[in-house]
């Protein structure tokens, strides 16, 4: 009996000195420590990089595509070829137009010399005749008025006087006709001229079957492919000028308040942060996409930095509205929240003390700064302590702690 009685009070023992270290022992908690840095506050968005300019070259012919001389992502200089389309057909009806042209010419030549020249002699022969005609009329009106011939005979000389005259205009107007800038040589010039335009205008037409590079640039994309068959206005290439790049994004209407022209901005690619740069806002666009509900701002990308940053890679901006200098910047995981207030744990001695805090910013790292104790007489619902946080403090992982827990702190990978 005895026994069994030292046996109980052994067990009785051993299970209130379990108890008393279970209640005792501190609990494990990992931890941080803030950092003292510039804390910027900012308006976050997405978008992608924009050339300076950049147009889509368009076919103005229809046909096969025979011939591709660009690739994606390749420089381009101003009016190099780019790609060829089918022409054997124009160039077909081009050698029909040259022929014509040169028949017209030919033409021209033979109607018009060959005429003038024929007129020409014609005039003299006849200005000649009339000129022997005159002086024998003069010898026969003598003649007339002395008896020797009657009236009908000297008639006969004044109508052939009559005729040549009337010959000898007729032969002058054709000349003149023949003539540069005669009705003839008109009426011949403007079939040369016409047949001249027939040629320049399908010329003209061959050459919308070379497309070529309105300016030096970059590919950003390419539409058409060899052996394709095309229409008129079709797509070819979209070329951006070689020259300035800009992060084009897109705002939430919302945070429109808070964006300004020259405000400075940090871009990088979304799919890696750590090549971020920094910037301003160089334009605004004045108007919401109704659509989306945004507005479109360009961020320049810095010279040094633009080989980086490839034509329509996707990027996020910060826009930043504020910079704090020396505040004190934690993860955001070490703070609580309620309805209320905010909170962090900190070590104090062995214990965990609550302290109220003022959060700035959202994201993986906030900005806090310490609550003002409360007043004696006022609301003391968040009694601040007297502790006063700073870069040395440390930060205990708040899940399932409780003010005045004895804590033990453990490093973690994350610390």
């Amino acid at each position: 009996m005895k026994k069994k009685i030292i046996t109980i009070i052994i067990i009785a023992a051993v299970a209130v000195s379990a108890a008393a270290y279970i209640t005792t022992r501190p609990t494990k908690v990992a931890y941080t420590l803030p950092v003292r840095q510039t804390y910027v506050q900012s308006v976050l968005a997405s978008g992608e990089i924009a050339a300076d300019e950049s147009v889509t070259v368009i076919s103005e012919a229809a046909g096969k595509v025979t011939d591709v001389i660009f690739s994606e992502g390749g420089q381009i200089q101003a009016f190099q070829e780019m790609a060829k389309i089918e022409s054997q057909s124009l160039q077909n009806t081009i050698n029909e137009k040259t022929a014509a042209l040169s028949a017209a010419q030919s033409n021209y030549n033979a109607v018009i010399t060959t005429n003038y020249d024929i007129a020409a002699q014609e005039v003299k022969k006849l200005t000649q005749e009339l000129e022997i005609q005159k002086r024998e009329y003069q010898k026969n009106l003598s003649l007339f008025e002395s008896g020797g011939i009657s009236q009908a005979q000297l008639q006969t000389f004044k109508d052939t006087i009559s005729k040549l005259e009337t010959d000898l205009k007729a032969s002058e107007i054709r000349m003149k006709s023949y003539a540069p800038g005669g009705s003839e040589a008109r009426k011949q010039g403007s079939a040369i001229e016409q047949a001249r335009t027939n040629l320049n205008s399908s010329r003209s037409d061959i050459s919308k079957y070379s497309i070529k590079s309105p300016f030096a640039g970059v590919i950003v994309q390419k539409f058409i492919s060899q052996g394709e068959i095309i229409q008129n206005g079709a797509p070819i290439a979209e070329i951006a000028k070689s020259g300035k790049k800009y992060a084009e994004i897109k705002v939430d209407e919302k945070n429109a308040v808070y964006v300004k022209k020259g405000q400075k901005a940090y871009v990088y690619p979304s799919s890696n942060p750590e090549k971020k740069v920094e910037s301003k806002v160089s334009w605004i666009s004045p108007v919401v996409d109704k659509t989306s509900g945004t507005i479109l701002v360009k961020i320049e990308i810095p010279e040094a930095s633009k080989s980086e940053f490839l034509l329509s890679m996707t990027v996020t901006a910060e826009l930043v509205t504020k910079e704090f200098p020396q505040a004190l910047v934690v993860d955001a995981t070490y703070i609580m929240s309620d309805d209320t207030s905010s909170y962090i744990f900190v070590k104090n001695a062995d214990r965990a003390e609550q302290i109220p805090v003022i959060v700035e910013g959202e994201g993986a790292y906030v900005m806090i700064s310490q609550k003002a104790a409360a007043p004696s007489s006022g609301d003391t619902s968040s009694p601040a302590s007297d502790t006063v946080i700073s870069q040395e403090s440390i930060l205990l992982y708040p899940e399932k702690l409780k003010a005045g827990d004895k804590v033990a702190t453990v490093e973690t990978g994350g610390n």
